[in-house]
């Protein structure tokens, strides 16, 4: 009797088991598509996830927004196998197992600026450059 009772209890707690882990599901779609004209090798995120860098097998970087929109290129050679994204975005890594090398490259955004109907003085194509002192307390 015992034995058949541990046989049963035991058929129980498989079935128990088997039951609640097979009670999560995951429900998922394909928000884009990036055809990129040449084979992805590696990707990156942005910790922020406004940014991805898809290493392509071209030797390029591409830089689309969060909305897929492509940002920009850059040319790192066919050599570069591998990419990582510092934790601030400002820093890309590339690492080469033929050349065993890793290069830190550092990324410094541009963003146009619309001044059509603003008042300005000088050149109306003239750089400028915003610093934000946000640690001072």
């Amino acid at each position: 009797m015992t034995r058949l009772f541990i046989l049963i209890y035991s058929m129980f707690l498989i079935l128990t088991v088997s039951t609640s882990a097979s009670a999560v599901t995951v429900d998922w779609e394909i928000k884009k598509t990036l055809n990129i004209g040449s084979p992805p090798i590696d990707i990156a995120s942005s910790a922020d996830g406004k940014l991805t860098f898809i290493l392509a097998s071209d030797g390029t970087v591409l830089i689309y927004s969060s909305a897929g929109q492509l940002q920009d290129k850059i040319s790192v050679g066919k050599s570069v196998d591998s990419i990582e994204v510092s934790p601030g975005g400002d820093q890309l890594f590339l690492s080469s197992k033929k050349n065993k090398t890793v290069q830190i490259v550092g990324l410094d955004f541009i963003n146009q600026v619309n001044i059509a109907g603003s008042p300005y003085k000088g050149s109306a194509d003239a750089s400028i450059v915003i610093a934000v002192f946000s640690d001072f307390q």
